[in-house]
């Protein structure tokens, strides 16, 4: 019997009936850009070039230029000429006939209902699970069609954002303070049933993720880095932000909870008072986490192999997306409840332990609100030379390729005044300077507000000359003499000394003059 594995099963597209009138109502195509998925998939669609029509594209590298997406969707929307604006993902093709086909949809629709909200190529309707709509993607080899050949449209409650028509006449428009990628068909519908307006999916199919970034095409979702990104706790917190702040828009009440007012005095009082184990990420914090541990702090049921408390990732992460990048009234509104709440579910899992606390490097970017969420909090700090800490591999919040990096590199960038946009074309040195001087200048601002009893700093250096010592000193302060040998055997002298790759010589002069230039300054 062959052992060889079933051939994949090509993706077929949608077809256009070439008997249809040539198109004459013009169309202003709004993309933003946020990698090269835009010059093989959107760009090699006859309509965005049609001279008729006006293509706008707005560069939104790496996230790194517009807090939100509706935001960069507003700024094209600013330069459209003519009514009828389409925004469109930049891995979206209109095959050839896409936009005879549109119109003659569009003209069916307006018989019946001319005054429309928004239109798009797949949706959600209401009472049937499921999206429907006519379009490629790369869930299923055949397009789908759920169009009747005899009404080419239907009424949604929400809208997949691949592709959304609107008439600028009617004012149905992003709203700029949504945060995230996520949520902008459902807002936009939502808005136009505020007005008494419908929205509905047209028969216009369209072709998602037809290649990525380096032209491959995308046969299946595995095939498509965009699309296994969703797996990711950055993905899902940074959506957790969208979902949370659309809900509060719409009138949901759950959102204003307050976690403590279930909670009795004695354990609002424990949960006023964590270990919060800070430094910067990349930097050995995993051993400051070890040390911990060795003194009986109980740091959470799920950690991982740099000792980051996981249970607090969706509520940290959200609080920095919350403070540098989704900054209205009320996402900002709640970062300390959601803090709080966080806390509070990892306590009553684990039986509210004695001595508790949690260690996620990105702490260090949202510690005032972790003052106002826990205000008798013990800090502890591992200071490291930070020569050392970027001559390593980039941490997390110095990368492009996940929410928080390109948040991170948005606040220390523009804290530095180096514009953020540089971040997409930085060396990865360079961007582990900017968002180290950033990360380690913000403890240092915080550290002066904390009252001396309650702060600990650990030398990194220290730390790895004399464990025992170290550990020592901070079952001292914790009150709470260490019992463990974790980080003794966990400490690696000659690791600690080495960097761990290799860098040239002109980056690291670059990064270090980053690192050491005054506060506010840029080469």
């Amino acid at each position: 019997m062959s052992t060889d594995a079933a051939p994949r099963a090509l993706r077929s597209y949608p077809e256009f009936d070439k008997s249809l009138p040539a198109p004459t109502r013009p169309i202003s195509f709004v993309c933003v850009r946020f990698c090269d998925d835009f010059l093989h998939n959107l760009a090699t669609s006859p309509a965005v070039h049609d001279p008729m029509n006006q293509l706008i594209v707005i560069d939104n590298t790496a996230n790194l230029s517009f807090d939100t997406l509706s935001a960069a969707m507003c700024a094209g929307l600013k330069q459209a000429r003519h009514d009828l604006v389409a925004f469109v993902h930049e891995d979206v093709v209109l095959r050839p006939g896409w936009q005879a086909r549109f119109q003659a949809s569009l003209t069916a629709l307006e018989q019946h209902d001319p005054d429309w909200a928004c239109l798009g190529a797949v949706g959600w309707r209401p009472g049937i699970a499921g999206a429907q709509g006519h379009w490629s993607d790369p869930g299923q080899a055949r397009p789908r069609n759920h169009f009747a050949s005899a009404q080419p449209f239907f009424e949604v409650e929400r809208l997949d954002e691949q592709l959304l028509v609107i008439d600028r006449r009617r004012g149905i428009l992003p709203d700029p303070a949504l945060p995230s990628i996520h949520n902008i068909g459902r807002d936009m519908v939502w808005a136009g049933q505020a007005r008494g307006l419908v929205s509905y999916a047209l028969d216009a199919a369209t072709i998602h993720k037809y290649a990525g970034p380096d032209g491959a095409l995308i046969q299946t979702r595995q095939d498509s880095p965009k699309i296994r990104d969703r797996r990711t706790r950055r993905y899902q917190a940074d959506k957790d932000c969208s979902d949370s702040y659309l809900a509060w828009k719409y009138g949901d009440p759950p959102h204003s909870t307050d976690p403590r007012s279930a909670l009795d005095a004695a354990q609002n009082a424990h949960l006023d008072r964590p270990v919060i184990l800070l430094g910067r990420g990349g930097g050995g914090t995993r051993l400051v986490s070890l040390a911990a541990q060795d003194c009986g702090a109980f740091l959470g049921s799920d950690l991982n192999k740099s000792g980051d408390s996981l249970e607090m990732v969706g509520a940290v992460y959200r609080s920095v997306h919350r403070t540098f990048r989704y900054r209205d009234a009320w996402s900002r509104g709640v970062i300390v409840r959601d803090l709080a709440s966080a806390a509070t579910h990892m306590l009553q899992a684990a039986g509210w332990p004695a001595l508790w606390g949690f260690k996620l490097p990105e702490c260090a970017l949202i510690l005032p609100h972790l003052a106002n969420a826990f205000p008798r909090a013990l800090y502890v700090h591992l200071d490291r030379d930070p020569r050392s800490t970027i001559l390593r591999r980039p941490h997390m919040s110095a990368l492009t390729d996940n929410q928080i990096g390109r948040t991170c590199l948005r606040a220390a960038y523009a804290a530095s005044g180096r514009p953020p946009a540089l971040a997409a074309s930085d060396s990865d040195l360079v961007r582990m300077a900017i968002t180290t001087r950033h990360q380690l200048g913000l403890i240092e601002t915080f550290q002066p507000t904390v009252p001396e009893a309650r702060w600990h700093r650990i030398g990194f250096e220290d730390l790895i000359s004399d464990p025992a010592r170290a550990v020592a000193g901070l079952g001292a302060f914790l009150d709470a003499p260490p019992t463990g040998g974790s980080l003794r055997q966990a400490v690696e002298p000659a690791r600690a000394a080495a960097p761990d790759t290799a860098f040239d010589p002109a980056d690291v002069a670059a990064a270090l003059a980053f690192l050491n230039q005054p506060a506010g300054q840029s080469s």
